[in-house]
């Protein structure tokens, strides 16, 4: 995907019209269409502002992620795109419980104990 893509799909994921987004940064909708279209791309300042506004890094807005698909299982892949959808305060929910995760060796795969 291409940041024309992925702005879209952010748009989308936070229930946002590109109306919505282009109040938020006072510009007109015309703008938004031309970015979600590949017309035109969006300053520096605003993938920094875009990535907060829809809590997300600036790399999730520029990265070609089909590239990285081809690079993953469906599980890894579903896990990259479902936490890049979540906010600071989820993707720190996830990073906790993985930690926990790896620290009860029961879920490792070289484990000897079967999880009923």
């Amino acid at each position: 995907m291409k940041i024309a893509e992925n702005i879209k799909r952010y748009r989308e994921l936070n229930g946002m019209k590109q109306e919505d987004l282009a109040k938020r940064l006072c510009i007109s909708n015309k703008t938004i269409s031309s970015w979600e279209c590949g017309r035109t791309s969006p300053s520096i300042g605003y993938i920094e502002t875009l990535a907060q506004i829809f809590g997300c890094s600036k790399t999730d807005l520029l990265d070609d992620i089909e590239e990285s698909r081809e690079a993953m299982n469906p599980a890894e892949y579903y896990i990259m795109r479902t936490f890049r959808s979540f906010n600071e305060e989820g993707q720190d929910m996830v990073i906790n419980y993985i930690k926990f995760l790896e620290s009860e060796k029961i879920y490792k795969k070289d484990s000897k104990h079967k999880v009923v």
